[in-house]
Order: structure tokens, then C-alpha cells, then sequence
């Protein structure tokens, strides 16, 4: 949903990076405690290289560092939402 509203809310002046990062934070968390739980789940068999859920591992830490650190996105967004409370725009504002 979050995704959808950032896109939604691109009406010619660029995407709402506000709500882009705040999905990106929101998905890269989930994914992660969801890939952490399955990791342990498995023990060690979840860190051999042939097994699914050691790929979904690497990619989730891949996901969690392009476009930005959570911390670098939380930020952002604390940026924007200060800007936005001070009467300014908050769609230039985060990443």
C-alpha cells in the first residue's frame, strides 16, 4: 500500500520520496525479522551456501543497504516531517 500511495501521489512534480523511504524502511525491516526467524528455524543449514533461505539472507542484506541505510532513510524522513511542520514541502525532502 505504501508503495502504491508514493506512486500515486507523483502528480508531475516528481514521486513523494518522503513515502518512498518510508516504505523502503518498512519492507527491508520485514523482510529482514522474516529472514532472521527462518535462519533460525534452520541453524547452520540456513548459511549453506546451496539452501534458499541463505540466498533470501544475502539478498535482504543487499536490500537493506542500496538506496540507503534504514538509518540514513529514518533521516530523512525526520527531515521532511520537520520541514513539512515548519510550512514547507516534504516531497524533496527525504533520501
Amino acid at each position: 500500500m505504501m508503495t502504491w500511495e508514493a506512486a500515486r501521489s507523483d502528480r508531475g512534480s516528481g514521486p513523494d520520496r518522503t513515502a518512498s523511504s518510508m516504505g523502503k524502511v518498512y519492507v527491508t525491516e520485514v523482510a529482514h525479522r522474516a529472514v532472521d526467524a527462518a535462519v533460525r528455524v534452520l541453524g547452520a543449514e540456513g548459511y549453506a551456501k546451496p539452501h534458499p533461505v541463505e540466498r533470501l539472507y544475502r539478498d535482504q542484506r543487499v536490500l537493506e543497504i542500496y538506496e540507503g541505510s534504514s538509518e540514513m532513510q529514518r533521516m530523512g524522513i525526520a527531515r521532511a516531517i520537520a520541514t513539512h511542520h515548519r510550512g514547507g514541502t516534504r516531497r524533496d525532502q527525504a533520501t
